[in-house]
């Protein structure tokens, strides 16, 4: 499961767990000292705790808003690379009923958001910090 949490909507943090059968425990991706745990009662409510390097908790209780649209098949996480290359970017990427999002970072520390209301033709739009363009689009063979 992969969670980009924005306490305040300036700074993000990723977390990364492999197996969430048990719930989410991870420290954050680009090793700032951020650590988060979650667990979901419901498929549409959950908690989840931050842990700040300073050792202060945050609780967080979760509701979804949007489902996935799960029938897209770009969905995941993209690199600029090949596995085991020495990639310098990467996308995530998660798809809503009509929309779909596209984070890119370099470093797991800094990101840019762009978000598609379109998702039919692509993507092609502006980040929401306005200082970026993201254009891509993807092709399945389905």
């Amino acid at each position: 499961m992969l969670v980009i949490a924005s306490p305040d909507g300036t700074n993000a943090y990723v977390f990364l767990d492999d197996d969430f059968s048990d719930g989410l425990d991870v420290d954050d991706l680009g090793g700032l000292g951020y650590r988060l745990t979650a667990s979901f009662s419901t498929a549409y409510e959950g908690t989840a705790v931050m842990t700040l390097p300073t050792g202060w908790t945050v609780e967080y209780p979760l509701h979804r808003w949007f489902p996935a649209s799960p029938e897209d098949a770009c969905l995941g996480i993209w690199k600029d690379e090949l596995p085991g290359g020495a990639e310098t970017m990467s996308f995530f990427v998660q798809s809503y009923e009509e929309s779909m999002i596209v984070i890119a970072s370099p470093d797991a520390r800094t990101f840019m958001v762009f978000l598609d209301s379109d998702k039919t033709d692509g993507i092609d739009v502006n980040s929401m910090a306005g200082d970026a363009r993201f254009a891509c689009r993807f092709e399945t063979d389905i």
